[in-house]
């Protein structure tokens, strides 16, 4: 009995760890995802990925052990915490899954990578939402105007592609910086050099590691590339300043590709043999990658 006396106070303490609340005061475009779902408890929604539409993060929440699960008593505590200081809505994620969105110097490192926590958001006002959106549209008819050659009318998917390559970098394309970079990044592609072999690729790629059947994680990779052509060879490599280092060697037969990849940024590295379709404007390739001496699926996706 004296055992059971001594252990239960300490099972208690255990179960109870204190919560800290730290303000988040950064600016900037944080992920979003269409068809989110969330949960009402008490009043407010927790959602377990990206909400559905924007918002600012006004907070983050921890645990005092925050590598262990979360609890009943954990999320009511932190839900408290959260309304207390104003959020509209929680995000509980690992800070791998916030991480994984954005290049290695835009990361926001609200928590470690296996470290799960809360993050306390507001949403962005409607009005302004709705003015940055029009300002964008407006950007877009500029650039179809200025480049006709890329042919947005038909390719949403190029200008997605340039919007998310945008944000991984952490820049707002509602701002100066953030526009410059994108057109930059349109008249880069648009540009040809006919009989020189070359052409300027925008790429995205995706890594979707097994390390866990229940929650497998993705990683994403952006950038500039330049493609050179002789015969059936292609080599793909991406532009010094870019902050993903994207490295290809193959060969071309019958608009199929093939070849070796190597992809890295930060401290995550990826290499592995892959294949799949060529075109004059997109190129999609699949494969298995070595991710960090993990086997990966790997998703490499170029459009010009």
């Amino acid at each position: 009995m004296r055992f059971l006396t001594f252990l239960l106070p300490a099972l208690f303490l255990v179960a109870c760890k204190p919560k800290q609340y730290t303000p988040y005061s950064g600016v900037r475009v944080w992920p979003i995802k269409k068809g989110a779902a969330s949960e009402q408890i008490d009043g407010l929604p927790v959602y377990q990925g990206f909400p559905e539409r924007p918002y600012d993060v006004v907070g983050t929440i921890r645990l005092a052990n925050s590598h262990r699960s979360w609890g009943k008593g954990d999320t009511d505590e932190v839900i408290r915490l959260a309304k207390s200081n104003g959020a509209e809505g929680l995000v509980v994620s690992t800070g791998e899954s916030f991480s994984a969105m954005y290049s290695p110097e835009a990361d926001p490192h609200l928590f470690s990578a296996a470290e799960r926590g809360a993050v306390a958001i507001k949403w962005k006002p409607a009005n302004l939402v709705a003015d940055a959106s029009h300002r964008l549209d407006g950007f877009r008819y500029y650039i179809r105007r200025s480049y006709p050659r890329l042919d947005l009318d038909s390719k949403m998917d190029l200008w997605q592609m340039g919007i998310e390559y945008i944000g991984w970098l952490g820049l707002d394309i509602d701002s100066d910086q953030g526009t410059a970079r994108l057109e930059n990044t349109f008249s880069s592609i648009a540009a040809v050099d006919p009989g020189s072999g070359k052409s300027t690729w925008l790429f995205k790629g995706t890594i979707r590691a097994s390390g866990s059947p229940a929650s497998p994680s993705e990683r994403f990779f952006f950038g500039k590339a330049t493609l050179t052509q002789a015969g059936e060879n292609i080599t793909l490599v991406s532009n010094p300043s870019e902050p993903a280092i994207l490295q290809f060697a193959g060969q071309l037969k019958d608009k199929k590709l093939e070849g070796k990849v190597t992809l890295s940024a930060g401290a995550a590295s990826y290499d592995g043999n892959i294949s799949g379709s060529f075109s004059a404007s997109k190129i999609t390739l699949e494969g298995q990658a070595d991710a960090n001496k993990e086997i990966a699926a790997f998703n490499l996706i170029l459009l010009r």
